[in-house]
């Protein structure tokens, strides 16, 4: 186990879930994070249920991509990790149901936010703000799975776009 902080945004379902699984060992220190609450302790219930192979610890920290205040606030309470960070890995995600037209422009600003704002933004202030490790590995992921149907009337467009 190394001797550093791993953060999981995206933690309370689908592949950040996953992911907490499978990096639960390898940090000293695994924040997860994301903007539900509820998600992100079933998710730290499931992760205590198999005990761990060596002392590490999980804290669950809430963020929103789409608003830079929450975005500065999560930065600002990782400061009390007693540990680097060494790993960023970003799964959350923004995005609409419907037709792209549709959509409102607010809609349209929030997955921006969600997908691209709200990423750079935290990068740029937890480097900013040097909680990281000599080096660090940061890997932010979006879902691209339903950009091969080239249906721009669908969220997949907009989505794949931000």
């Amino acid at each position: 186990m190394m001797n550093h902080a791993g953060i999981v945004l995206g933690a309370g379902k689908g592949l950040g879930r996953t992911l907490c699984h499978k990096l639960r060992d390898r940090f000293r220190c695994l924040v997860l994070a994301g903007r539900s609450r509820e998600n992100l302790e079933a998710t730290l219930a499931e992760l205590k249920e198999r005990p761990a192979k060596a002392d590490g610890e999980f804290l669950i920290r809430q963020v929103d991509l789409t608003d830079s205040d929450s975005i500065v606030a999560f930065v600002e309470s990782l400061k009390d990790l007693a540990v680097p960070v060494r790993t960023l890995i970003n799964t959350a995600a923004g995005f609409y149901k419907g037709k792209f037209c549709d959509q409102s422009i607010d809609s349209m600003d929030r997955l921006i936010s969600a997908n691209y704002t709200g990423p750079v933004l935290l990068t740029a202030k937890l480097l900013q703000e040097n909680l990281k490790s000599e080096l660090i590995d940061i890997i932010h992921v979006t879902n691209v799975n339903s950009s091969t149907t080239l249906d721009s009337s669908r969220s997949s467009a907009m989505h794949t776009s931000s």
